[in-house]
């Protein structure tokens, strides 16, 4: 909702009239296209910037959150016996974790 000060009489505000009435018919001056639409249908529209957020979070929500390619590569490689463990650098970044 937008209030235009410039709409708004002094003479109302200084005899305590409601404004209600004018606000409605500038409201109607400002948009005439809204006197078509049908009571009590709600209307909503998105900005560019809005659709564009939204065209990414759906992009985003459809990677898949694990790499099945690289977790079938570790599995054989640990069938395998070919994938080392260190676990040194495991214990030292668990401790740096900490430190945060």
């Amino acid at each position: 909702m937008v209030i235009d000060p410039n709409n708004i009489s002094s003479a109302a505000h200084s005899k305590g009239k409601a404004v209600g009435g004018e606000r409605a018919s500038a409201s109607k001056q400002a948009n005439p296209g809204t006197e078509t639409q049908k009571p009590g249908v709600d209307s909503v529209s998105l900005s560019g910037e809005a659709q564009a957020i939204a065209k990414l979070e759906s992009a985003v929500a459809s990677i898949p959150d694990v790499d099945k390619s690289k977790t079938e590569l570790i599995k054989a490689a640990l069938r395998s016996g070919q994938y080392n463990i260190d676990s040194q650098a495991i214990a030292e970044k668990l401790l740096e974790q900490d430190d945060l």
